[in-house]
């Protein structure tokens, strides 16, 4: 009998996942960030814009490039969560999450900016908003340091998750997929039967945008798995699991399925893929299942806990 009794998700889904701060700044400082992001000024980020409310100015420029992501989020509907809303919270703490992550990463600022170019002064200054993010990033709000699911961590209720993903990563997790499918008791069976084999098997932008010049995957191709012979045959492949296993869930037992197979797929990678730890979206996806581990085991003790996905790859879901 299957371990799930209920399907994963309804029938009707579909897929489509310094100085210090005063925390009353917040909102106005992610104003600011979400302004000078530049993906607000591509289509998709006009659309989120407009959703979470914070209108970016209409002369933003294209101030920093940023790779495309999957953004994991905590919800625990803490004071600054609550204050913001689920889309609001999550659409800011995207942005300033991941121009922290750029910021932390530049060389000191010039001593001497005499001489320097027009552009190199533009340059100058985008890296100095963008270590000013990471500053601001790295304060969080008073509650993150007791928050069961930051794990102590200023705004460790956020997971950034960098496209494209390596060919590494996608190989290990297609395999583990893969490897799963003949035992209909398996969390992956579940996630295949109620949700994988939903998504289209072609046309998607994780099966187009790929290879050396795509943004979403390194590998040219999806890898494709095909078994069961005549009309029970069957056909799954890389670019549908990666298009649906990032997307907002709000029930426990869907939380608690994808807990247990992003762990399961951890321990397999960690045995059979013998460049791990130089993958870096291997590493992320690790980091992944254990924050799911600590969202599952605030939701089994609280009300309304769940996870929020901002994904720069297809129109947000829910299940």
């Amino acid at each position: 009998m299957p371990v799930h009794p209920e399907p994963l998700i309804p029938s009707s889904f579909s897929i489509r996942a310094g100085q210090p701060v005063d925390a009353q700044e917040l909102p106005e400082i992610f104003a600011q960030v979400v302004a000078h992001t530049p993906s607000l000024t591509g289509p998709r980020g006009a659309y989120m814009a407009g959703e979470s409310g914070l209108d970016a100015p209409p002369h933003v420029e294209d101030r920093c490039g940023m790779a495309k992501g999957l953004d994991v989020i905590g919800w625990r509907a803490c004071a600054k969560q609550k204050e913001l809303g689920p889309k609001r919270f999550a659409v800011t703490l995207k942005k300033i999450g991941r121009q922290a992550t750029a910021g932390r990463s530049l060389p000191p600022p010039p001593s001497n900016e005499v001489g320097l170019t027009p552009e190199q002064r533009r340059r100058i200054q985008q890296n100095q908003e963008l270590r000013q993010a990471a500053m601001t990033f790295s304060q969080g709000t008073p509650e993150c340091k007791t928050c069961p699911i930051s794990d102590g961590k200023p705004y460790g209720c956020w997971i950034g998750i960098d496209c494209p993903i390596d060919a590494v990563a996608e190989q290990a997790l297609f395999n583990y997929f893969a490897s799963q499918l003949d035992d209909e008791k398996s969390h992956a069976f579940g996630i295949w039967r109620d949700i994988v084999s939903k998504a289209p098997a072609s046309g998607t932008p994780w099966h187009t945008d790929r290879g050396p010049t795509g943004d979403l995957a390194e590998l040219e191709k999806p890898l494709v798995k095909e078994w069961g012979f005549l009309m029970w045959k069957k056909r799954v492949d890389s670019a549908q699991l990666l298009g649906t296993l990032f997307f907002s869930q709000k029930r426990i037992g869907l939380i608690s399925a994808f807990t247990q197979f992003w762990e399961g797929f951890i321990e397999h990678a960690r045995a059979h893929a013998g460049d791990f730890d130089r993958s870096p979206s291997l590493q992320q996806l690790e980091t992944l299942a254990d924050f799911y581990s600590r969202v599952l085991e605030h939701a089994s003790s609280t009300d309304g806990v769940q996870i929020l996905v901002e994904s720069d790859a297809a129109p947000d879901k829910e299940g």
